[in-house]
């Protein structure tokens, strides 16, 4: 038997510069798609590691359980109750700190988280609220907004005791003051200020996702006091609006 030997096709041969260039391609797509991994990699976990601090701090951030500094009211302080049963007025609300959350006047069967409601004397008042800064005063013509931290009991000795603003003559209000950013608590112009502009200067990107949790608002209660019987609550406001 025999075999007849056929010759073997002679294939193409790649210059050796082709074979490194092609190489060198590769390798530098492969290492481009490597980078776009890692940065879409980084990019996720910043947005879970975000997304997670939203919800934990949604969670453990509930400003209407903070403490507030000695001084000044707490949030939880602002909400007026009723004084048959102890629990908050009709309307409060807390998701929106932005919204009016509880207003009253003239209403007896509101009060204070302290007890006082309308028909209290300005004694009563002194008496409860002695050791809060006052954030306003207003008599007539007069205003006040202290520069300096200054308590009802020092408002009552400087003011009330003189004349100089006196309930039993003529018509005094008193508000407190409390801000938010639903991170801190605020109780002065300048810091309110600064939780603007940190808020203003937040990127956009954020915003829609912190804006119900970290925009900044203030919580205010007005007393209002009239000369019958020296000087006796006529009228209670306690509500809150944004500050932008």
């Amino acid at each position: 038997m025999s075999y007849q030997t056929q010759n073997r096709p002679e294939y193409p041969t790649v210059p050796e510069e082709e074979t490194e260039q092609t190489a060198a391609s590769a390798g530098t797509a492969k290492t481009q798609k490597s980078d776009t991994l890692r940065i879409l990699a980084v990019i996720l976990v910043s947005v879970l590691c975000f997304s997670a601090g939203v919800f934990l701090r949604t969670r453990t951030n509930d400003p209407f359980r903070m403490t507030a500094e000695p001084g000044r009211l707490p949030l939880s302080e602002y909400v007026l109750r009723d004084c048959d049963t102890g629990e908050p007025v009709q309307g409060y609300r807390v998701e929106g700190f932005s919204d009016t959350y509880t207003f009253t006047f003239s209403l007896n069967h509101y009060e204070t988280s302290r007890g006082i409601g309308i028909g209290s004397s300005w004694n009563d008042f002194v008496e409860a609220y002695g050791d809060i800064y006052v954030y306003e005063a207003e008599s007539g013509s007069t205003l006040i907004h202290p520069d300096e931290p200054m308590t009802v009991q020092e408002f009552h000795d400087t003011y009330v005791t003189t004349g100089e603003m006196d309930p039993a003559v003529s018509e005094l209000k008193i508000t407190f003051m409390t801000g938010t950013d639903g991170k801190h608590l605020y109780y002065t112009d300048g810091d309110m200020l600064r939780a603007k502009n940190n808020y203003e200067h937040m990127p956009g990107l954020f915003k829609p996702v912190l804006e119900e949790e970290e925009r900044p608002s203030r919580f205010w209660m007005n007393f209002s006091f009239v000369p019958e019987d020296g000087g006796t609550l006529d009228f209670i406001y306690s509500g809150s609006y944004p500050e932008y």
